[in-house]
């Protein structure tokens, strides 16, 4: 998926004055070492393509319309082959309208010369992400938000540091950077004068009807729409691979493959003898799919540790996503795109536990519960930051109330899922799929609107359990749903014909629940660390960095570090600590008399 980054004058003067585009440029190459890059041939979208194989796979002009398309990602729409054909249905119908029309994760960057208006775009769930910042007085529009914050200059934003250390995600229209915001889900956003953005929803859960179907009427949408996705992939992607895992949700999304009749291999990761492995294969042999077993041998260098950085803009775990990349680097020698099961557990009520005994009733989420059970659960050590007062379970209350405001009146089951779509997925899962578009392209049948819309429509009593997905698989493809899951009983409805096949569950909870219960092994309180010292630490220049910003408590923040040991706070904060280095080093030094050199000439340039 190539990145871009573009500059463009609300006011109509020249768009990005020569500085600025030789800023972005160095920016990139500091950021990017030895990645391509191509200069933008725009007549008011300036800037830069990079990682594309050529420019016009990204960008397409038309003199008669007046228009302007940059896009990136992996989008599907009836009648839209190509990057041309796209932009000539946005000229004959409008970018509202076609946006409702496009599926799959995207994001496009249009100018209209007739309305004079630079607009961007974002698919339904927001995944894949763009970020946009003021700057040289017009805006700057980028896949990268670290190429955005070394080009404008940006600091730390506390908020959002605190966030991502805390959790491991950023919230909202947030960034680690203060001033460089994300474009939101399903939305097309104008860039007006003076630092003012209109945003506007083509979709939003605001249009969903819940509670509309029954039982059989959500079966057979489903049955319907999940093939008909799989069909759309498989009409622009030839070698196609699945996730095939012990869970529900990528057999949900195999069986469409099947039923559809497109053709698609499957794969695993995880040890041999893991029952994701085991049932992976089982399930491949026995519908004669070919699978893959990735099991990538890490080196744990510095090397692969700066790669992931690179590939996430430090937005998640660098070290826990570098086992990702090399997964799906493997996979892309072969491969033409990557299909998952994400989204899968909206059809499962995922977390509706949270809601007994009043799952499905018509009345407010309690927020402050969600907040503390779910979103600011994990413990992590608050006295680093300079801002003692900042509570996370406060503030992610004030988080989910603002998100879930426009659907007041709404079932707790909708607002609970819009919770989770709007926070976690959004920015979770989209920081993880927006990476991995670097490599190769990714997508999810379930976060396909035609997909999406039947699974919220559907009764609360249909999806608890898992029973819209499990009676799904038993009526169209038993032999699938028989198949064990993770835990050992099948994913077929409980019935008394195979009633003693979910025997496991009861050790598999017995387990879970005594763990739960369990003291704290060696008389250590729960959630406490060891006291092995970190394998890799920051680097003298990432400390001074963090040292001089106003996000930490200078005193504390050195003796914590000293004293650390590992945990998912310290790992996050080397990510932290690396991406502050590069984006330090990529920003504007004052003017130099040539660029750096690239792999590749810059055209236009």
């Amino acid at each position: 998926m190539p990145q871009y980054l573009i500059l463009y004058s609300p006011d109509g003067a020249s768009s990005g004055p020569a500085g600025a585009v030789q800023d972005a440029a160095r920016a990139h190459d500091a950021l990017y070492p030895g990645q391509r890059r191509e200069r933008l041939p725009g007549a008011r979208l300036h800037g830069w393509l990079a990682a594309a194989d050529v420019v016009d796979n990204a960008y397409w002009r038309s003199a008669n319309h007046g228009l302007e398309v940059v896009a990136t990602g992996t989008w599907f729409a009836p009648g839209i082959a190509s990057l041309a054909e796209l932009g000539e249905r946005i000229a004959d119908e409008g970018v509202e309208a076609v946006a409702g029309q496009l599926e799959g994760p995207y994001a496009l960057v249009v100018f209209d010369r007739r309305r004079a208006r630079a607009q961007v775009v974002t698919d339904l769930a927001g995944t894949l992400h763009i970020f946009v910042a003021e700057h040289a007085g017009g805006w700057v529009i980028g896949t990268s938000s670290a190429w955005l914050a070394a080009l404008t200059g940006a600091s730390l934003d506390p908020i959002g540091t605190h966030e991502f250390l805390a959790t491991g995600i950023v919230y909202e229209g947030r960034t680690l950077w203060q001033r460089v915001r994300k474009i939101g889900q399903s939305t097309v956003a104008t860039l007006l004068s003076g630092g003012v953005v209109d945003e506007r929803r083509y979709w939003s859960f605001a249009n969903i009807v819940p509670e509309r179907d029954d039982f059989a009427t959500s079966i057979l949408r489903l049955a319907r729409a999940m093939p008909d996705a799989a069909r759309a992939i498989g009409a622009r992607h030839t070698r196609v691979l699945c996730d095939i895992t012990a869970g529900y949700d990528s057999r949900a999304t195999i069986a469409a493959f099947l039923m559809a009749d497109v053709p698609f291999a499957g794969t695993v990761s995880g040890p041999e003898e893991s029952r994701d492995v085991v049932i992976s294969r089982a399930i491949a042999a026995r519908f004669d799919i070919p699978h893959v077993h990735a099991a990538p041998a890490l080196r744990g260098d510095a090397a692969e540790f700066e790669d992931a950085i690179a590939l996430t803009d430090g937005e998640c775990d660098a070290a826990d996503y570098a086992r990702v990349a090399a997964i799906h680097r493997q996979h892309a020698r072969d491969y033409q795109i990557s299909v998952n099961g994400s989204f899968g557990e909206l059809a499962r009520g995922y977390w509706w536990e949270l809601l007994w005994p009043s799952i499905g009733a018509d009345e407010p989420l309690d927020a402050a519960m969600l907040a503390r059970r779910r979103f600011a659960a994990a413990r992590y050590d608050s006295t680093l930051f300079a801002d003692t007062s900042f509570d996370l379970a406060t503030h992610m209350r004030d988080v989910i109330e603002r998100v879930n405001r426009p659907l007041r009146g709404m079932p707790n089951t909708t607002l609970l899922d819009h919770a989770y779509f709007a926070l976690r997925m959004h920015r979770w899962q989209g920081r993880i799929a927006s990476s991995t578009a670097r490599i190769w392209p990714n997508v999810s049948l379930f976060a396909f609107r035609s997909v999406l819309e039947p699974v919220l429509e559907a009764r609360a009593s249909s999806r608890i359990r898992s029973g819209l997905i499990r009676s799904l698989l038993a009526r169209y493809l038993p032999a699938l749903a028989n198949y064990p899951l993770e835990a050992g009983h099948p994913s077929a409805p409980l019935r008394i014909t195979n009633i003693h096949r979910f025997w496991p569950l009861v050790p598999h909870y017995g387990a879970r629940i005594g763990r739960k219960l369990a003291p704290p092994a060696s008389g250590r309180a729960r959630g406490a660390q060891t006291a092995q010292k970190p394998q890799r630490r920051l680097t003298p220049q990432e400390v001074d960095l963090l040292m001089a910003s106003d996000v930490f408590a200078r005193d504390r923040l050195q003796p914590w570090l000293e004293a650390a040991s590992p945990s998912a706070q310290y790992s996050r904060l080397l990510t932290l600590g690396a991406v502050l280095r590069r984006v330090d080093s990529a920003r504007p030094r004052g003017r130099r008399e040539a660029l750096p050199p690239v792999m590749e000439e810059a055209r236009g340039y």
